[in-house]
């Protein structure tokens, strides 16, 4: 009969197996191979051999499938024997999950990795971190339930950072992957864009700064659109900073910036403006005001545009003007504001204001007026005459037009006729006694008025028989003035006629010419000098004499070169 003499039986999961056995007998032999009770045959899942004494069975790509009790039945015409042998296949790890390639994850946060492995167990699980065995403790749990395994961090750091590997093994094998951890902190906006104001046709700029774990996404929007980089707008993201530059600037571009900022564990956004500068204009123009001499006067407007915005008040086109005793210039809270303590006839006048910035400038102007009230600023002393003779009282006014002078004596009011000429001529009111009589001796009253105001003085009149020596009513004033002007210099005398008149420079005297000219007129004398110099400068007298004495009056005349230097004067706020 057919002896079994050996069996060899050699396993690997995945690869063939090779059942292998000798045997002795009487030829011919039968050779048939079964699992459990089923016949093999040879076929795509294994191959039957048989060589001299020997068989083998090989079992092809064996999986966990093919475990189980294998026999071989040899057989000839004396008998047949039978050999049994188990198969027992063993499955390497294998990762049916796998942990990722790589992972991000925020800073602070806990960190979970989890793979699920299969295969023949005890599956033995390691973790490293670089190469380096990952061991428990410090917030630091590995866990395997026999499918999962799972590393966890409760706090992570950037120490954190690097090639994690989970490895499994068993008596069929070793398996392993891998991920790359990066820990991250979000983007968050520490400096945001300033507000910007730009003019029209120029670049401006709108500029943040981030912390956070680089790279990041950056995105620009307006009005809730996401901007593209073009000819108007370009992007430039270096690093933590990240700006935006608008090219050429229009009022369409004027509003509100959105910057977006992202990176593998968060993101963050701020906002920006961006306005155009406005040119200022005058939202209330200044006005035309009147006010009376002395009162306090104010000129303001309200203004808007892009600060910095600078000030500066000129008066009737020449003077500009500054801060001084008689005037505040200030610009607060969208107002400018011109104020003049005390107004009197030099304040007045046209009044400009001009406000300007980079992107333009503005003027608005306005008269101001102002009213004096009526006043005597000089007036004849006592006056004596002799019967019969011509005289004449005067009193020089001021005060803004129209000015009604009126004469009075003993309460009554004076009219011109044929006992009295009244005048009113370059701010003088004179009332001329034509001839006087003893009955004009008395206290005469005049009057002056306008508006605003009035004024009235007393003077009185002596007639006498008698000749009544020269006096000067009204004298020469100091005076002031340039070279090429012309001038007058006048006074009044009274006195018996006939008077002489004698006019004097520097104790020199006059003599009517073409640098002089003399007259004497209702006892009014006028000392007229067409075009000045500087040699006309000094002191001049003016003598009056008649049979009864002599009078005299003195001033002097200062006379200036013209000034060719201006010095301006700008107020800037």
């Amino acid at each position: 009969g057919a002896v079994c003499l050996f069996i060899y039986l050699f396993i690997i999961y995945s690869f063939s197996s090779w059942v292998y056995l000798t045997f002795k007998g009487t030829h011919p032999f039968t050779v048939k191979w079964f699992r459990e009770d089923t016949e093999l045959i040879t076929g795509p899942s294994c191959f039957i051999g048989v060589e001299g004494l020997s068989c083998f069975l090989d079992l092809y790509a064996v999986g966990i499938a093919n475990s189980g009790a294998y026999s071989c039945q040899v057989s000839n015409d004396a008998g047949t024997v039978k050999c049994t042998t188990s198969l027992l296949v063993k499955e390497p790890p294998e990762f049916v999950q796998k942990l990722p390639a790589t992972k991000h994850i925020k800073m602070g946060e806990p960190l979970r990795l989890e793979s699920k492995v299969t295969g023949t167990a005890p599956l033995k699980i390691s973790w490293y971190k670089n190469d380096a065995a990952v061991t428990e403790g410090d917030g630091v749990r590995m866990v395997f339930d026999g499918s999962v395994a799972v590393l966890e961090v409760s706090s992570t750091s950037h120490a954190d950072d690097g090639v994690y590997t989970c490895e499994a093994q068993n008596d069929a094998g070793t398996k392993s992957c891998s991920t790359t951890l990066s820990v991250k902190e979000p983007p968050t906006f520490h400096k945001v864009p300033t507000p910007v104001e730009g003019l029209k046709g120029k670049d401006v700029s709108l500029n943040c700064e981030l912390k956070g774990t680089v790279p990041f996404e950056i995105s620009w929007f307006k009005a809730n659109a996401q901007l593209k980089e073009s000819r108007k707008y370009k992007f430039v993201s270096e690093g933590h900073s990240a700006t935006l530059h608008i090219l050429g600037l229009e009022a369409a571009d004027a509003g509100e910036y959105e910057c977006k900022a992202s990176n593998n564990v968060g993101s963050d956004s701020c906002q920006g403006s961006v306005k155009l500068r406005e040119p200022p204009v005058f939202v209330k123009k200044l006005t035309n005001t009147t006010a009376v001499a002395g009162e306090e006067v104010t000129l303001v407007a309200t203004v808007k545009g892009s600060e910095p915005i600078s000030v500066s008040w000129v008066q009737d086109k020449d003077h500009i003007l500054r801060d001084g005793d008689n005037r505040k210039i200030t610009f607060e809270n969208n107002q400018v504001t011109l104020k003049i303590f005390k107004a009197d006839p030099t304040t007045a006048g046209k009044y400009t204001c001009q406000i300007k910035n980079d992107a333009g400038v503005a003027e608005c102007m306005a008269n101001l007026t102002v009213l004096e009230p009526a006043a005597i600023t000089d007036k004849t002393e006592s006056v004596s005459v002799t019967a019969g003779d011509a005289t004449a009282l005067e009193c020089t006014v001021s005060g803004t037009p129209e000015l009604k002078p009126k004469w009075y004596k003993d309460g009554v009011e004076l009219s011109s006729g044929r006992k009295y000429k009244i005048s009113f001529s370059k701010r003088i009111s004179s009332l001329k006694v034509l001839s006087a009589e003893r009955s004009d001796t008395g206290e005469y009253t005049f009057e002056v008025k306008n508006e605003v105001g009035s004024d009235s003085c007393k003077m009185h009149l002596t007639v006498l028989d008698k000749i009544i020596p020269p006096t000067f009513s009204r004298k020469i004033k100091d005076t002031q003035s340039i070279v090429g002007k012309s001038i007058e210099l006048d006074c009044k005398v009274s006195g018996s006629a006939p008077l002489s008149i004698t006019w004097f420079h520097d104790e020199e005297e006059i003599q009517s010419g073409p640098n002089y000219e003399i007259s004497f007129t209702e006892n009014t004398c006028t000392l007229r000098l067409p075009v000045l110099k500087l040699t006309h400068s000094g002191s001049y007298r003016c003598r009056a004499v008649n049979s009864a004495g002599t009078a005299d009056t003195s001033a002097s005349l200062t006379v200036k070169e013209i000034c060719t230097k201006q010095v301006i004067f700008k107020i800037i706020f």
